[in-house]
């Protein structure tokens, strides 16, 4: 009695069978000639390294303000005279609606496209910064630096 080890699969119309005692992978071959019949073109020469170089300006900026914003604590502390619960609201209320905004951002990429998300996150972004610099209540930082940038930060790193 002989097993066979004999596997088909139908993807989009075509059938891909391997023999497991060939060597050969069905992987491959699915995925070589999906990609080949793809409508989409690789990225390739400097327009491939302009957007690693802004892939990487963007995720320097978004993680490293969520990173370093443990400096404006003591700050907002003092300014506002808030207490370090309040104060660290603000940071977490940033934090919490940059990964939050993940879902939203996602939806939004796919309906609207990049071109489109991205200038608006960066306006966002930049316009909560600077609001936040000249606010004069915990309200107007919660507003400004938590909910503006946050959300922000997540269209842009999610997007």
């Amino acid at each position: 009695m002989r097993i066979s080890n004999k596997l088909s699969v139908v993807e989009s119309g075509a059938t891909y069978s391997t023999d497991a005692t060939e060597g050969g992978t069905l992987r491959s071959k699915i995925t070589n000639d999906l990609i080949e019949g793809s409508k989409l073109e690789p990225v390739e020469g400097s327009r491939a390294w302009i957007v690693v170089l802004g892939s990487f300006c963007l995720h320097f900026v978004i993680l490293g303000n969520l990173y370093a914003s443990g400096l404006f604590v003591p700050e907002y502390e003092e300014k506002f005279n808030l207490t370090r619960a309040k104060a660290s609201l603000i940071i977490q209320l940033q934090a919490g609606m940059k990964f939050t905004m993940g879902f939203i951002a996602g939806k939004i990429t796919d309906r609207y496209g990049i071109n489109a998300v991205l200038p608006l996150g960066i306006v966002v972004y930049i316009s909560g910064l600077i609001l936040a610099s000249y606010a004069k209540t915990f309200n107007q930082l919660i507003l400004t630096h938590g909910v503006m940038v946050g959300v922000s930060s997540g269209l842009l790193y999610w997007g």
